[in-house]
């Protein structure tokens, strides 16, 4: 019997409690289609992740500046957008995305001699809001109206499934069961996804767009990399948590005793960054199709669209 506590469980909860959120913003009201206009897709693209492993040559730094755009993976999504007015959405999805990083492209010796690396497969399920901030009606100006511009930020909680893997003599291991750090970490964490985004919606019905966002988390694990070096690790446990040894002695690399647990008060334990979670970025592409009906939402925003088989309107409209 699965554990009422299980990260599959406590998943599967979440995903309960966002696919809720949806069927209550579309039905609240007793004219909700009155209201609504909706739009469904997918998107594609990449994601990178900011942590304690990879980035340049000095310690850590804040934001974009350790991401190394190298190690950017790819991700898929889907999604459906409920529009709630002119100026707001609401907009909740799932996105299926891989990150990555490895000491071994730094350019810091003290990471280069850590010696660590990960790949992390994850599962984000959100909930967000957007605020449409520009929209121009009649891109090119021509007066036919075929093709609309709209640009927003966003902001929302996203339920986070993840599980952590390093290359161990050519096979992924997975990192938590090891417990590197004598810390048995939570596989299911929430993030704060904001950004910018932008879509052209082209004859009423077909939307074109990209995004970008970052969301920052609630755990420091993404990589299983956080604080110090356990102490009485063996076999696999002790070979992943200290790879120092792996690249022998190395002039241009600091020695391997200030790697592993602590020996003595000249070496510190230290193996991560306990002050700062993990965060990551995503850039996607997409496409989603239009589901429009004859109501004031319609009208306000579409009616605008005169162009009908029998003729090309000529007039630019006011407002």
């Amino acid at each position: 019997m699965i554990s009422t506590k299980s990260p599959i469980f406590v998943f599967m909860g979440q995903l309960k409690l966002y696919a809720g959120l949806l069927i209550l913003l579309l039905f609240l009201g007793s004219n909700t289609w009155a209201q609504y206009k909706l739009d469904y897709g997918v998107r594609i693209g990449a994601a990178n992740y900011l942590g304690e492993m990879g980035g340049e040559e000095g310690t850590r730094q804040d934001f974009i500046w350790d991401m190394k755009l190298n190690q950017s993976k790819p991700l898929i999504g889907a999604f459906l957008r409920s529009r709630i007015n002119h100026n707001f959405a609401f907009n909740c999805g799932a996105t299926y995305a891989r990150i990555q990083g490895d000491d071994a492209l730094s350019t810091n010796p003290q990471r280069v001699g850590r010696n660590l690396n990960f790949r992390n497969d994850f599962v984000e399920v959100y909930g967000r809001g957007e605020y449409y901030f520009f929209d121009e009606k009649d891109v090119g100006n021509h007066g036919r109206y075929i093709v609309d511009f709209q640009a927003y930020g966003f902001a929302g909680v996203a339920a986070i499934a993840h599980g952590p893997k390093t290359l161990h003599n050519g096979k992924f291991v997975k990192l938590r069961p090891l417990q590197t750090e004598g810390k048995k970490y939570t596989l299911v964490t929430a993030g704060a996804p904001i950004g910018l985004g932008f879509f052209f919606t082209h004859k009423r019905r077909h939307r074109f767009g990209w995004e970008i966002s970052w969301t920052p988390t609630l755990t420091d694990y993404l990589d299983d990399v956080s604080s110090v070096y356990a102490n009485d690790l063996e076999g696999i446990a002790g070979e992943v948590a200290n790879r120092r040894p792996e690249l022998g002695d190395r002039p241009d690399l600091p020695a391997m005793e200030q790697y592993g647990p602590a020996s003595n008060e000249t070496f510190t334990n230290k193996r991560g960054d306990p002050s700062h979670n993990d965060t990551y970025m995503f850039s996607s592409f997409s496409y989603s199709y239009v589901v429009k009906g004859r109501n004031r939402f319609y009208s306000r925003n579409y009616g605008w669209l005169g162009y009908r088989k029998r003729g090309v309107r000529k007039v630019r409209a006011k407002f």
